[in-house]
């Protein structure tokens, strides 16, 4: 968005307000609070570009981990354990876990 010349920048910061609410929404929709408590940050404060590509990096591996957990059923002590040893032992532990190279990009 940010490299297209002809658009103004009011326009531009106008879009850009529109994609961070709808990266809000998504947000929530992946990381709901618990009933009783307030939205985390990401969706309670105000956002700019530097927020939100922290908050793409910190997660950006978030469907990786629940899908390890899925295939330990679950079981956190085993999912912990399961990192535990591919960072211990494998040359390219996250290749050995089954990640998908994720781009920030």
């Amino acid at each position: 968005m940010y490299a297209q010349a002809a658009l103004p920048r009011d326009a531009k910061l106008r879009e850009r307000e529109r994609i961070f609410a709808e990266a809000r929404k998504q947000y929530l929709t992946i990381f709901p609070p618990p009933p009783g408590k307030k939205p985390g940050v990401f969706a309670a404060a105000p956002l700019n570009n530097a927020v939100v590509l922290s908050f793409s990096v910190y997660h950006a591996s978030t469907p990786e981990h629940r899908r390890l957990l899925r295939e330990v059923g679950g079981d956190l002590r085993a999912f912990i354990a399961l990192c535990k040893r591919a960072v211990e032992t494998e040359d390219d532990p996250l290749g050995y876990l089954g990640y998908k190279r994720v781009s920030t990009k």
